[in-house]
C-alpha cells in the first residue's frame, strides 16, 4: 500500500506478507463520513499476536478503523525525486 505523505514530498509504503485477515469499518451513526470518506489517519498500532502473526490497526478521524493481520509487515519512506 502506498500513501501520500502529509507534506506531499513522498509516500509511505507498507508491504504485508501473506495477509491472513483484514477488516475496514466505519460507524453507521457518523453522517459526516458518508460524504467525506474515512477522514484523516489519526494513529496506528502494530502488535505481535499469540500465533506469531502481526496485526496493524489504523484509526481514522471520523471514527473508522482498519485492521490487517499478516505474517510480516515492512514499511519505508520514499521521497519524490525533484
Amino acid at each position: 500500500m502506498q500513501l501520500l505523505g502529509a507534506y506531499h514530498d513522498g509516500h509511505v509504503e507498507f508491504v504485508y506478507d501473506r495477509v491472513t485477515a483484514y477488516s475496514i469499518e466505519m460507524p453507521k451513526s457518523n453522517r459526516a463520513a458518508q460524504n467525506q470518506g474515512h477522514g484523516d489517519w489519526l494513529f496506528d498500532e502494530i502488535m505481535l499476536m499469540e500465533d506469531g502473526t502481526v496485526q496493524h490497526e489504523v484509526v481514522f478521524s471520523l471514527g473508522g478503523s482498519w485492521l490487517i493481520q499478516s505474517n510480516d509487515i515492512s514499511h519505508a519512506w520514499v521521497p519524490f525525486r525533484r
